[in-house]
Parts: structure tokens; C-alpha cells; sequence
């Protein structure tokens, strides 16, 4: 699995995340393949607002990108270099984490297979 693929699928398994923040979060790692590095990319605002659907498919409002924003940094995900907010680009570096954090298909369908049988449990 190379390490775009595996920065998504431990997005997948991180039940911390909002939707709107898991695809914030996966339009970064696409925007960036290939600049996972130690400094930080600028990437355009409006460009991600218009890509990261928001509410009833509108482009996502400035404060729900605020938030995803910070819900991404505090789960370790992503690091906002400089200004913490600008309405045209951002410094963003996604968490070197040793560029693979590991996460394997296998353990993305056990964590479904998880959920699935314990849903069905409850029934």
C-alpha cells in the first residue's frame, strides 16, 4: 500500500473525525501526494471549498473549514504552518508520521466486520 493510500485508510479507522473533516482530510493528502515532506505546501482556500462538499452539496462555509481544520490537527493528522487561517491559501503539512502509518487493508475490513457484527447484535 503506498503512503497516500495509507494516510486515508487511518483517517478511515479514526472515529474522531467528522465527514466533513475525513474528506477535507483526504482532498489534502491528494492536493499534496508527493510533498509529504517536513515543510509546509500552500494550498488554495477557495480551490478546497469548492472541492470539499458542504452542506446539501454546497462548497464548504469558511467556518466549517475552520473546524475540520482543527479537528485534523488535533487528532495529528495535518499541522497549519503559519497564519492560522487565511481566506486565500493555507501552509499545510501533513504529519510526516514516518510517511506510512501502517494501517493495512486487513485491519480496515476486521474494524468493518467489528462494527457490522455489533450492530447486528444489537438487534
Amino acid at each position: 500500500m503506498d503512503p497516500m493510500e495509507s494516510r486515508i485508510c487511518a483517517a478511515v479507522l479514526n472515529r474522531n473525525l467528522t465527514h466533513s473533516s475525513f474528506r477535507l482530510y483526504c482532498a489534502l493528502v491528494v492536493f499534496l501526494k508527493g510533498r509529504i515532506e517536513k515543510t509546509a505546501t500552500g494550498v488554495s482556500v477557495p480551490v478546497l471549498k469548492r472541492t470539499v462538499p458542504g452542506v446539501k452539496g454546497k462548497p464548504l462555509s469558511d467556518g466549517s473549514l475552520r473546524e475540520s481544520l482543527r479537528e485534523l490537527q488535533a487528532e495529528g493528522l495535518i499541522e497549519v504552518a503559519g497564519p492560522k487561517w487565511s481566506k486565500v491559501s493555507l501552509q499545510v503539512r501533513l504529519d510526516d508520521g514516518g510517511d506510512d502509518p501502517g494501517i493495512t487493508r486487513e485491519q480496515i475490513a476486521a474494524s468493518a466486520a467489528n462494527v457490522i457484527t455489533r450492530r447486528g447484535s444489537s438487534r
